[in-house]
């Protein structure tokens, strides 16, 4: 999925702008900046994160320790990425979509506090 969607936007990358694309497809990219390449990060990102998420919690289940120290990486990846390219038109989405990866961020260490490290199965 996430190699399509490269490939689709890679593609189709000068008739991004249009208004009859924008109609069939816009509201995959609505808000981010079109005219920016790592604009295309940003859809991959945030379909490879679920995939990532759904493969450990379906496979990883008795591993609670692998699955949020994965999340926790791959959070502090998009919080990087999402403060370096800024993907969003308006600069208070950057910033809210910055607190909701923090947000997280911190939730993901409650776990770690809440989880039982010496348990053993």
């Amino acid at each position: 999925m996430p190699i399509g969607i490269f490939i689709f936007y890679r593609s189709y990358k000068k008739i991004l702008h249009r208004e009859e694309f924008q109609e069939k497809y816009g509201a995959v990219y609505e808000g981010l900046l079109i005219k920016r390449k790592s604009m295309l990060v940003f859809p991959i990102l945030f379909v490879v994160r679920r995939v990532v998420f759904a493969v450990i919690c379906l496979t990883l289940y008795s591993m609670p320790i692998i699955q949020m120290t994965t999340m926790l990486v791959m959070t502090i990846g998009v919080i990087t990425y999402l403060q370096n390219y800024q993907p969003f038109e308006d600069p208070l989405l950057n910033k809210l979509e910055i607190f909701n990866e923090i947000t997280f961020l911190i939730g993901i260490d409650v776990f770690f506090c809440l989880c039982d490290l010496a348990k053993t199965n």
